[in-house]
């Protein structure tokens, strides 16, 4: 295969270990906040529809908190369980060539099963190359058990069936790269 019709794209791991920092941060930070307003205890003895009021908002400011530290500690806790795979995986993190893209955790996917493939970003967070795919339980099926979990919380937050970030290439070369064979499949 000529290499011009092959892109072989490596994760950039430092990139990695700057998340799982952040992650830790906010844990933290939810922690504090919720043990803080733990403590608070506002009154207002002349008006206790104010006192109901405030109570219920420093219940959901509370129960914010803790589905902030809860979802932070998900996040740390997969994290970390990838930690020691992610740093010593030496293999590519995709290869697109004019048959489809192949991804880690993902295996082989042809041109003609897939969506759209566009850059996408959820909130701030960095940008990533998003790949949607038209059948996700095939996609499911073909995944290891790392990709089966990425594909459950895509139905949960209406995110790309694929994403890959913290790569070693410039996202602008890997839209023209994937949409030169994908729009000559059947899709476009």
């Amino acid at each position: 295969m000529n290499q011009k019709n092959k892109l072989t794209v490596y994760f950039e791991k430092k990139n990695y270990s700057r998340g799982l920092i952040v992650a830790s941060v906010m844990i933290l930070l939810c922690t504090v906040l919720v043990i803080s307003y733990s403590k608070v205890n506002i009154t207002f003895p002349s008006w206790p529809v104010l006192n109901n009021f405030t109570s219920y908002i420093l219940f959901l400011i509370k129960a914010f908190f803790y589905f902030g530290a809860a979802f932070f500690s998900f996040a740390l806790l997969i994290g970390l369980l990838n930690l020691p795979f992610m740093m010593r995986y030496k293999g590519p993190a995709s290869i697109l060539d004019e048959n489809g893209i192949w991804v880690k955790n993902y295996n082989f996917v042809p041109w003609e099963d897939i969506e759209k493939v566009d850059l996408f970003s959820f909130g701030n967070a960095p940008k990533c190359l998003g790949i949607w795919v038209k059948d996700r339980e095939t996609l499911s099926d073909q995944s290891n058990v790392t990709g089966k979990i990425a594909i459950f919380f895509t139905k949960i937050f209406k995110t790309p069936h694929i994403s890959l970030g913290n790569l070693d290439k410039e996202y602008d070369e890997l839209i023209v790269f994937a949409h030169r064979y994908w729009k000559k499949s059947d899709n476009k």
